[in-house]
C-alpha cells in the first residue's frame, strides 16, 4: 500500500487528504476518524474483541491533527466498556467513540439449538462489477471516492435506492500498521448513507450524526460488503441500515442516523 490515511508525529494522528469527506474538502469522512477510535479502544482491551461500536459525530471534524484518549469506564475480565475521546490538539472534543468487548473465544460454544440462519451473502467482489463512486462536484482527492475499491454487487450507484457494494482499503490507515479487520470495516460502514441515498447529493445533505457498528464475529480478509437502504423524512430526519459482510458471509450489522437539509 502506498500512503496512508494517517501519518504519526509524536502522539497525534495527522490526517492526509485521503481522509476528505466529499461534503467539503477541509473537513475529514467520519470513517476513518472512527477507525481511529477503533483502533484506540482495540489496543486498550487487547484480549477482547468488540460486539459494538458506537461512534458520535460532534461536528465536522477538520482536516487537522488529531490525537485519541481512551478511558476504560466498565473494567470485566469477560465484558468490557472502553471510551475513546477523539480531539484537537487544543483538546476540543470533536467524535466519541464507546465499545462493547467481549472476552476472544478460540473454540465455540457448544449448544443443542443451532443458530438462526443469517442473511445471504451477495455476489463476491470477484463477481461484481467495478466502478467509481464520485460524488457530484467533488473534484478533489477524497476517502470515499479516492481511497476506497468499490465493486457493485446490488443496486445502481446512479439511482436511488437500496445498494450491496464491495470495498477494499487501497491505503494503510495508520502509516506503517497492518489495521485489524474491524478498523477496516467501520471506516467502510460510514458509507452506507453514501452508496444508498435517497435525495440527490447535489440538491441535499443527508450526513450522519452517528454510527452503530455490531459484529457477531471477527471480519476476515481485505474486501467488506455493505448492503445497506436509507429511509428518510420530509421532517429533515432519516436513517441508513446495514448487513455487513466479509467473503466468508454475513458478520454484523450497522446503523446511522441522519440530519437531512438542503444545500
Amino acid at each position: 500500500m502506498s500512503e496512508a490515511l494517517y501519518n504519526i508525529d509524536g502522539d497525534a494522528f495527522v490526517p492526509t487528504d485521503l481522509t476528505a469527506s466529499p461534503w467539503g474538502r477541509d473537513s475529514q469522512h467520519a470513517g476513518p476518524p472512527a477507525a481511529l477510535t477503533v483502533r484506540a479502544i482495540e489496543n486498550a482491551a487487547l484480549e477482547m474483541s468488540i460486539n459494538r461500536m458506537t461512534v458520535e459525530v460532534l461536528g465536522p471534524i477538520p482536516l487537522r491533527p488529531l490525537r485519541v484518549e481512551t478511558q476504560v469506564v466498565r473494567p470485566g475480565r469477560r465484558i468490557q466498556l472502553i471510551e475513546a475521546r477523539l480531539i484537537d490538539l487544543a483538546g476540543a472534543p470533536l467524535m466519541l467513540g464507546r465499545g462493547w468487548m467481549v472476552r476472544r473465544r478460540t473454540e465455540p460454544l457448544d449448544f443443542d439449538e443451532s443458530p438462526i440462519a443469517l442473511p445471504p451473502s451477495p455476489p463476491g467482489p470477484g463477481q461484481s462489477t467495478s466502478f467509481e463512486h464520485v460524488f457530484p462536484n467533488v473534484e478533489y482527492r477524497d476517502f470515499f471516492g479516492t481511497a476506497l475499491e468499490t465493486r457493485l454487487a446490488e443496486g445502481s450507484a446512479h439511482r436511488p435506492g437500496p445498494a450491496t457494494v464491495w470495498f477494499r482499503h487501497r491505503q494503510a490507515i495508520v502509516e506503517g500498521e497492518n489495521s485489524s479487520a474491524a478498523q477496516r470495516m467501520i471506516a467502510l460502514a460510514d458509507t452506507a448513507n453514501g452508496i444508498s441515498w435517497m435525495v440527490p447529493p447535489t440538491q441535499t445533505l443527508f450526513v450522519n450524526v452517528d454510527l452503530t457498528m455490531y459484529l457477531w464475529r471477527e471480519p476476515v480478509g481485505e474486501w467488506f460488503a455493505t448492503r445497506s437502504a436509507t429511509h428518510w423524512s420530509p421532517l429533515g430526519r432519516g436513517t441508513s441500515d446495514s448487513e455487513l459482510f466479509d467473503v466468508q458471509g454475513c458478520v454484523g450489522r450497522s446503523n446511522q442516523g441522519l440530519f437531512i437539509e438542503p444545500r
